[in-house]
């Protein structure tokens, strides 16, 4: 998300390409563009109809930051505003406060539970950037715990 850029959003198509991620590094203490963790990491994704009206808003209202960045703070890109604000949320609706890591996490599982199908698992894994479908399962399906009874009725439906 740090590393997003205008360039990277297709609002006319409703779609994003994650191409980069931000990382501070140890030595200057700065932010810098690196590859994705893995190549299955860079990938195309078409938006919600809600999401790309909402990034219009946000490019209507605060237009390009430094770099063409979609979040940028007073100072730059940094992670602080988008931290800050998920934190500030977090405190005015009582509830603990978490990360955007951990929110990747929640929509993640949500996606996971709600898959009718292997070909929903791998729009899912795709959405991810996971390497493989066995990676998004090992990661996700032990939330899942509905029991035998749809396995059995669909046996008995075969």
């Amino acid at each position: 998300m740090l590393g997003l850029r205008w360039e990277d959003v297709d609002l006319a198509g409703k779609a994003v390409f994650i191409r980069r991620q931000r990382q501070r590094s140890g030595e200057d203490g700065l932010w810098h563009d690196v590859e994705t963790k893995t190549p299955s990491s860079v990938r195309h994704l078409r938006l919600s109809p809600f999401l790309a009206g909402e990034l219009y808003a946000l490019k209507g209202a605060e237009g390009a930051g430094p770099g063409d960045f979609l979040f940028f703070g007073r100072k730059g890109i940094r992670k602080h505003p988008v931290v800050s604000a998920l934190q500030g949320h977090c405190r005015a609706a009582g509830v603990p406060v978490i990360s955007p890591h951990e929110i990747r996490h929640t929509v993640a599982f949500w996606l996971v539970a709600a898959c009718k199908d292997m070909s929903d698992l791998i729009v899912v894994q795709r959405w991810l950037g996971h390497t493989s479908l066995k990676e998004t399962l090992d990661t996700y399906s032990h939330y899942l715990k509905r029991g035998d009874g749809g396995a059995i009725s669909t046996l008995d439906d075969v």
